[in-house]
């Protein structure tokens, strides 16, 4: 699993950077670009609900790797009607429709999973990897990207992208498990599958604080991204700083999977998400102050985005496990399909609202307003949490008397 999607999220990253440029070489229009990126999550939005119920009902490894080489096929298609001179911006925004539909089966399929290769108290770890590898590919792929489409082309950029995932499919039949015990129904037992995942979530009041922290991170994690080249501006005019800023968030990356490898998990999940919950709001705060009292050395702001990106990695690998712990085996895909569609809708929203917030107020009010937000709902959490459990406590000892 870490291998394959080692392979495939370099292949993403290429492919992302070669679209971006292909995009802007043909048009050089922003709004081409936004059409894109709606295209690459809607169907994935719409489709979660639906599409963890199927993975829940089928052999994840078998959805793993018909998905991966689907999408291999249809980046090698990309890749030749670019050699050929026939690839348009409307092709490309169908391509990547398909990708989205693929992807909503991939993500629950490779969460789900996880918990059935590897013991119960290796989860943070392996949640951990995935991060590890995250990082990895956000510092390499970049890089080796742009050498990439200097040195072969759009054509060949695309060809990397199509390659990796079939070797990601090559790697995937090697997985391991049993096959999944669930009944194949009918049709009508489909639905009550997709309304019972939906029930699961309604009732567990863990998951929902869960799924409202997985929507607020997403939405600031998105957020940045977009403020990221206006911040890297605004501290001097040196093209290297948005360069500067994106390795040090990707290393950051890095750096925090390997703590959550290296370390020992003593705290629950979720209070543990609580906590870098907050901590992540900390951040935004501090590039926000800095940015106030008109620091221009690049040196501090890459030292809070390293920290950013290291409480970024344990934040995702923590609801993951949160999830993972909470749900079981047979509702697992339906409850990361709910979770695809959360994400899917936040980085849209992201990149619509605080592009309004910033044009009208500056990203120094968007980041310091964000701080007190989510360093406000951590505190909430917090105590909602507390609450739960000591009531969740007193219950339990109640039933033993």
């Amino acid at each position: 699993i870490w291998s394959g999607k080692f392979v495939s999220m370099i292949g993403d990253r290429f492919y992302t950077l070669v679209l971006a440029l292909w995009v802007l070489k043909e048009s050089n229009s922003p709004l081409l670009m936004g059409i894109m990126l709606f295209a690459s999550t809607l169907p994935a939005f719409l489709m979660g609900i639906f599409t963890g119920a199927y993975v829940d009902r089928s052999n994840q490894k078998h959805i793993m790797i018909v998905t991966d080489l689907l999408r291999g096929l249809i980046i090698l298609c990309v890749t030749y009607l670019e050699m050929t001179n026939m690839l348009s911006i409307q092709i490309l925004i169908c391509c990547s429709i398909l990708i989205s539909v693929l992807n909503a089966f991939f993500e629950p399929s490779i969460k789900s999973i996880i918990p059935l290769v590897v013991r119960q108290e290796e989860l943070a770890k392996a949640n951990g990897l995935e991060q590890l590898i995250n990082g990895i590919s956000s510092v390499m792929a970049p890089v080796f990207g742009a050498l990439a489409i200097g040195t072969i082309g759009f054509a060949g950029g695309f060809l990397m992208n199509g390659l990796s995932f079939v070797i990601s499919a090559v790697f995937e039949c090697f997985i391991e498990i049993e096959s999944p015990k669930h009944a194949t129904g009918t049709l009508e037992s489909y639905w009550d599958n997709v309304k019972g995942g939906i029930t699961y979530v309604s009732k567990k009041r863990i998951l929902k604080s869960v799924l409202c922290i997985v929507a607020v991170v997403h939405f600031a994690v998105g957020s940045f991204s977009l403020i990221m080249p206006f911040l890297a501006e605004s501290i001097s005019d040196r093209i290297l700083n948005l360069g500067l800023l994106q390795g040090a968030l990707g290393l950051g990356l890095i750096l925090g999977a390997t703590i959550l490898n290296v370390g020992k998990r003593k705290k629950q999940s979720l209070s543990m998400l609580i906590v870098y919950t907050g901590i992540l709001g900390l951040t935004y705060g501090v590039i926000g102050t800095l940015m106030v009292l008109d620091i221009s050395q690049m040196l501090p702001y890459l030292i809070v985005v390293l920290i950013m990106g290291s409480v970024i990695s344990n934040t995702a690998a923590f609801w993951q496990l949160a999830i993972q712990l909470d749900t079981p085996e047979h509702l697992r895909g339906r409850v990361f399909g709910i979770v695809s569609i959360i994400s899917n809708i936040s980085f849209p929203l992201s990149f619509m609202l605080v592009g309004i917030i910033v044009e009208k107020a500056g990203f120094q009010f968007y980041l310091m307003n964000i701080s007190i937000v989510m360093i406000f709902l951590s505190v909430l959490w917090r105590n909602h949490f507390r609450f739960n459990r000591q009531y969740q406590t007193e219950d339990k000892t109640k039933l033993r008397a």
